[in-house]
């Protein structure tokens, strides 16, 4: 199977691993730039990157923390059973006992 390429077409997808930081920051800002997008202030570029990278390393804080994924089924069923556990002992609670 054979692949051309015709001028106006964008180029092959090239696998992360293969090109530089460099090469990816590159391709990044011409795509950013080509798209109209800002690379600095209010939604720009560098916002958008940071919040990502931000929101990457919190989630494999919490991931290492707890054990397991957040969007584990094991995380949801855990939150489930807490949950039912707090709706249960207030169930269970005398409305009348204040202490």
């Amino acid at each position: 199977m054979t692949t051309e390429t015709t001028s106006g077409q964008e180029p092959a997808v090239v696998p992360v691993g293969a090109v530089t930081d460099e090469q990816l920051i590159a391709m990044l800002v011409d795509r950013a730039r080509g798209d109209g997008l800002k690379l600095t202030g209010e939604g720009g570029l560098l916002q958008q990157l940071t919040k990502r990278v931000l929101e990457s390393a919190l989630d494999g804080e919490i991931t290492d923390h707890v054990g397991y994924d957040k969007r584990d089924f094991m995380y949801q069923a855990a939150v489930d059973v807490a949950t039912m556990k707090i709706w249960l002992r207030d169930l269970a609670r005398d409305p009348r006992d204040t202490a």
